[in-house]
Formats: structure tokens, C-alpha cells, sequence
């Protein structure tokens, strides 16, 4: 009589050589404790987090000959509870459990980061709490502000009073107006500090420029050409607080002569001109009206405006020369006293404007 075996569903189970390899991998074991007289097919692996308490598939699909599993990408300071099921062709095993607890890390790097405002002299840098804190309540946060040109500006330490609270921000003072700085954090408990964040730049907003420096105005002739014309020149000032983005040349002008009518007149006059730094010179220089004195003053210009103008000295005031009359004057022959016997003409003419001078 032949012998007839029963055929059944596996059982399997953990085995105590499981291990935490790091704060984010596990590596577990287990072996077959019953096949059901029949081969053991595959296993299918799951995990449930103390976080959101959700089962998770790991692997449906585990070949039937293995007897551990490595899974990656585990939160530090989490417990993780799994359950393993065996599988022959008569069926499935209940599923067995185990819970393994990673062990805490430093807290992850800070992603969420952005420049709140400005002023010339401030920066406010605001940041978000990791979602996860790896096991160890953050107990502080560290920030760092370097320059553009990689210095650093500020180490500081900012400690959490209230571990619970998603938000937080730092004001950075004293800073130089117009200028772009990095901006730096990390995360810190009791393990130590995270990785920093990105870097983020920022920048101040510009303040009130200095005035440009040795502002000087030549008048001058051209005897070739026969006109008048005016120069001024400036130096950059000693501190723009920002960006120079042009110069601001005002003109004053004032001519007093006597006019075609024999009386005396007083003009004056203003002009602003906008010296764009793109032009690449420090130089303004325009044609005149001669018998003319000029006084110039100037401003620098940068993002947040016109700066204080410069005083009117010797040097920022000069006079355009007398030159001939611009135009030939009327006039008008006659014989003298409308004598038909005198041979005298006389001869009139009609009184010219001295705007380009006195005529004497």
C-alpha cells in the first residue's frame, strides 16, 4: 500500500540574526519552519511605519530559496513592524511580525529656505522644519551668511525653545548696503548637525550714495570753430552704498546784458543731465552761449535714488568769454540835417543786442 503524505500551506519565521546595518537600513532574516511537504514558491514582504501607520508592499515576488531581505530608505528613529508570508503550491502561511526599531540620525538637511526681506543694512532669511526629525528632537539651528566673495560674515548659533514649531527666521544686521551675501543653515540635536542647506543668495537694497568726488567745469573757446562750450568732470565717489547706475550734472546759468532795446535784462536758466555709468566716462560736455557764467553740481544715482548733490566751489563755477555779436546790426545813410546844400551823410544804426557781450 502506498504511503500518502499531506500536503499543506508553509510556515516560516524571523529569525534573531536580523540587523540594523545603519540609521536607514534593516536586513532581515528569517527560515522556513514547516514547507508543507512541498516546495516553498516565493515569499511576499510588508512593513507598516509608527508614522503614518499605513502597510506598505516591500515584495511580492521573493524568491522561495532566500532566507534574508535588505531594505534601504528606512527613517531613522522610526519603529517598522513587518510581516512575511510563505508560499507552495497548497497555499499560503499566516503572516509573521516583526518590529525593529532604527536608531536616531542627525536631522536631515533644511530644504524649504527663502529671503523674507531686505533693507540696506538687513537681511531676514526664513526657513521651514524638516518634516522628519530622524529620532532626536532639534535642539538648535545653525546659520551662516558669507559674502559674495567668500568671506564669511556671521556664525550663529539660534537654540529651539519650542521643538514643535515648523518656522523659523533670522535677521542678519550691520551689513553693507547694495551687496549679495550666501545664506547657509543646518539642523542640530543631540547627535550632532545635519547637512547645510543649499546655498541661497540675497541681496541688500542700495542706501544713499556718497557725491562724486573732484567735480571740476572748464569753460573754453574754439577759435577754430568760432564757439563756446562747457566741460565737467567728476571722480566716482569714495562709497556708492549700492550700485552707481548714472550721474545727475545740473547746470545753472546766468547772462546779464543789455538787449536791442537798450535795457538791461538777467537770464536764467537750469539743465539736468542723466550721465549713464554705461557710457564708460566721467565726463560731461555740451556748447554755450558765450558771456555766460555756469555753476554745475551732481548727485549719484544708485537703486534707491539720488544721493546728497555737491556744494558749488570755485571749481564748479566758470564764465563762457565775451565774443562779437551774432548778428551784423540795421542801419540807415541820410544827408546830414536834410540840407540839399551839405555834402555830410550821416549814417545811423540801430542799436544790437549784447548778449554776447558788452559793446563798447
Amino acid at each position: 500500500m502506498k504511503n500518502s503524505v499531506e500536503e499543506e500551506a508553509p510556515e516560516v519565521e524571523f529569525t534573531n540574526e536580523t540587523t540594523v546595518e545603519d540609521t536607514s537600513t534593516v536586513t532581515l532574516h528569517w527560515r522556513v519552519k514547516y514547507d508543507g511537504n512541498l516546495p516553498v514558491t516565493r515569499f511576499r514582504l510588508y512593513r507598516d511605519s509608527s508614522v503614518d501607520e499605513t502597510t506598505v508592499e516591500v515584495d511580492s515576488d521573493i524568491l522561495g530559496n532566500t532566507t534574508k531581505y535588505t531594505i534601504h530608505a528606512l527613517l531613522p528613529g522610526l519603529t517598522y513592524s513587518f510581516k512575511l508570508a510563505a508560499f507552495n503550491e497548497a497555499g499560503e502561511s499566516d503572516f509573521v511580525y516583526l518590529n525593529v526599531s532604527m536608531p536616531a540620525d542627525v536631522p536631515p538637511k533644511v530644504s524649504w529656505v527663502h529671503v523674507l526681506a531686505s533693507t540696506n543694512e538687513t537681511l531676514l532669511f526664513g526657513w521651514r522644519r524638516p518634516n522628519h526629525d530622524n529620532g532626536a528632537n532639534i535642539t538648535h539651528y545653525t546659520v551662516q551668511l558669507h559674502h559674495q566673495n567668500g568671506s564669511l560674515v556671521a556664525d550663529k548659533t539660534m537654540v529651539i525653545n519650542a521643538p514643535g514649531r515648523n518656522n523659523h527666521m533670522y535677521i542678519f544686521v550691520g551689513l553693507e548696503p547694495g551687496e549679495t551675501y550666501t545664506f547657509q543653515v543646518q539642523a542640530c540635536n543631540a547627535l550632532g548637525c545635519g547637512n547645510w542647506s543649499e546655498p541661497l543668495e540675497g541681496t541688500t537694497s542700495d542706501g544713499v550714495p556718497d557725491p562724486p568726488r573732484n567735480v571740476l567745469l572748464i569753460c573754453d573757446h574754439d577759435y577754430s570753430r568760432d564757439s563756446d562750450s562747457i566741460t565737467v568732470t567728476w571722480d566716482p565717489p569714495v562709497n556708492a552704498r549700492g550700485t552707481v547706475l548714472s550721474y545727475n550734472v545740473t547746470i545753472f546759468t546766468k547772462a546779464q546784458y543789455r538787449n536791442d532795446n537798450g535795457q538791461t535784462v538777467e537770464e536764467k536758466t537750469s539743465k539736468i543731465e542723466i550721465i549713464d555709468v554705461k557710457a564708460h566716462k566721467l565726463e560731461y560736455r555740451t556748447d554755450v552761449m558765450p558771456n555766460t557764467e555756469f555753476n554745475v553740481t551732481m548727485c549719484t544715482i544708485n537703486r534707491s535714488g539720488c544721493g546728497p548733490m555737491t556744494n558749488i566751489s570755485v571749481n564748479t563755477r566758470c564764465r563762457s568769454p565775451s565774443n562779437v555779436p551774432s548778428v551784423l546790426p540795421q542801419f540807415s545813410m541820410h544827408r546830414k540835417n536834410n540840407s540839399s546844400n551839405c555834402r555830410q551823410l550821416e549814417l545811423k544804426l540801430q542799436r544790437v543786442s549784447e548778449r554776447n557781450g558788452s559793446i563798447l
